[in-house]
């Protein structure tokens, strides 16, 4: 999945869409390459059988980012490998909550607590 963060200039006259300023982009291993990657936290012995295609720099993309993973990718040229693009406001305040948030949660090993 890749990420588009941006400003919204505002809203365009003609067709009432947004009109953004996409600042930057971050590509991230998402759907099933997600799951594999939370289970290999939990096993030493994740497989991930997968079918893709033939685009340029993906595989690569897909083989660096799943270490710990024993991958199984079949290619074929007919099969268009999905990639979804989504579009997020830039949003520093959320961000800096979101990780505050996890810097002060207690870690006591062993002990599950409901916050």
């Amino acid at each position: 999945m890749r990420m588009f963060f941006c400003n919204v200039q505002g809203v365009t006259m003609k067709d009432a869409t947004l009109s953004a300023f996409c600042d930057s982009e971050e590509n991230y291993a998402g759907g099933s390459l997600a799951i594999a990657r939370h289970l290999a936290n939990f096993s030493q012995n994740v497989t991930l059988l997968s079918m893709m295609g033939t685009e340029y720099g993906l595989r690569e993309f897909i083989e660096d980012k799943m270490k710990g993973v024993q991958l199984e990718l079949l290619q074929d040229d007919a099969f268009v490998t999905p990639l979804k693009r989504r579009y997020l406001k830039q949003n520093p305040v959320r961000q800096g909550v979101h990780e505050a948030l996890f810097d002060e949660l207690p870690s006591q090993a062993g002990s599950a607590k409901t916050v």
